[in-house]
């Protein structure tokens, strides 16, 4: 379950400067078994897409040491986002150090494990939390996020707890990248094997946008309203 500490008294000058050390225009985070149900293709490739449209992208990883990872790192880098490994610090202060530290990264993959104090932080300091499998009825990731006062974007699997637009961004979509994607972005090298790009998802460009917003409009909510059904 969530702990019920979860979300409480969170640092809004820590938040604050995490976000400053970002510097992005979409900072998100991924935590999860690297396992191709998590959709971690999804992510990068949604990610890549928002990249080469423009915008400035930070995506903050945790994954395990599983096999597929490596094809999450390598769609990563054949899609032009350029990866950091780092290992985990103790606090907020450490990890702004970090993100200030690689400033060309766009993926920063966490190679340890990151203290609950600090994942609290990082949920609620991401423009979005990518908690978007698509085996996962009832993830836990999602409901933490929510507790900590973050803004989840979930997969089309049926999560009773997720009310699109008020605590949730739910992601109805199996749709490869929209068919206006900035010149090239097809072309891009493909997988050592066949099984990604088939599985390749992004979510819809226009949720992206809506991310501060719906996070905001949470934060200001009733709070003894707020993750009803």
């Amino acid at each position: 379950g969530v702990p019920p500490s979860t979300g409480a008294d969170a640092d809004s000058a820590a938040i604050a400067a995490l976000r400053e050390a970002a510097s992005a225009d979409h900072l998100c985070f991924k935590i999860g078994r690297f396992d191709p149900d998590k959709r971690w293709l999804m992510a990068v490739t949604a990610m890549a897409y928002l990249k080469q449209s423009g915008s400035r992208v930070r995506l903050l990883i945790r994954g395990g040491r599983e096999p597929h990872g490596v094809q999450v790192m390598l769609l990563a880098r054949s899609h032009g986002l350029h990866v950091a490994d780092v290992k985990a610090p103790d606090e907020a202060a450490g990890l702004a150090r970090v993100l200030r530290s690689h400033p060309h990264a766009d993926v920063i993959n966490v190679t340890s494990y990151i203290k609950d104090d600090l994942l609290e932080l990082v949920y609620v300091a991401c423009d979005a939390v990518l908690a978007n499998s698509g085996h996962e009825p009832f993830g836990l990731v999602g409901l933490e996020v929510m507790a900590a006062g973050g803004l989840a974007m979930v997969g089309s699997t049926g999560e009773d707890y997720a009310d699109p637009f008020r605590n949730a961004l739910v992601l109805e979509t199996e749709d490869p990248v929209p068919s206006h994607r900035p010149q090239g972005f097809a072309r891009r090298a493909a997988l050592p094997s066949a099984e990604g790009l088939s599985d390749v998802i992004s979510p819809c460009h226009g949720l992206w946008q809506l991310a501060r917003g719906v996070t905001a409009e949470m934060n200001s909510a009733d709070p003894a309203t707020q993750g009803d059904g």
